[in-house]
């Protein structure tokens, strides 16, 4: 106990400082609100309540409509990937159908010039003999 040190007693100056922050620090309960204040405090509480529902409700409604055009969206979805899916299949006939008119037109192109390089192999000897010119 002699190795403790002792603890420097207070003087007065810091008794009055002390008791001054405790007594500032006490302070008097507020007094109890008047009737109107508490009448005006609970019509602002049923005003919010109200104000509160018809947000509420507001949310619910754009909730709903979100729900039902988000739905729209999904149809609207379907529908493009059909019509994509129609129109891929109709792009590929009509690919189909350009290459089998290109081979049939170079076919029947092909036939109509060698059928008149032979028909002018005949005529043209004919022709020359009407004429009166040599024949080959």
């Amino acid at each position: 106990m002699a190795d403790e040190p002792t603890a420097a007693k207070p003087t007065k100056k810091a008794k009055a400082a002390t008791q001054e922050i405790v007594e500032q620090q006490i302070v008097p309960s507020p007094p109890p609100p008047a009737p109107e204040t508490f009448t005006l405090v609970v019509s602002a509480v049923f005003d919010i309540q109200g104000k509160l529902g018809e947000q509420s409700k507001t949310v619910e409604t754009l909730n709903t409509r979100y729900m039902e055009q988000r739905e729209d969206i999904r149809i609207l979805e379907k529908l493009i990937e059909t019509k994509v899916l129609e129109l891929t299949t109709a792009m590929t006939l009509m690919n189909r159908t350009l290459y089998a008119g290109w081979i049939l037109l170079v076919t029947i192109g092909g036939i109509a010039a060698w059928t008149i390089y032979r028909v002018w192999e005949v005529i043209l000897p004919l022709i020359q003999s009407k004429l009166g010119i040599p024949v080959r």
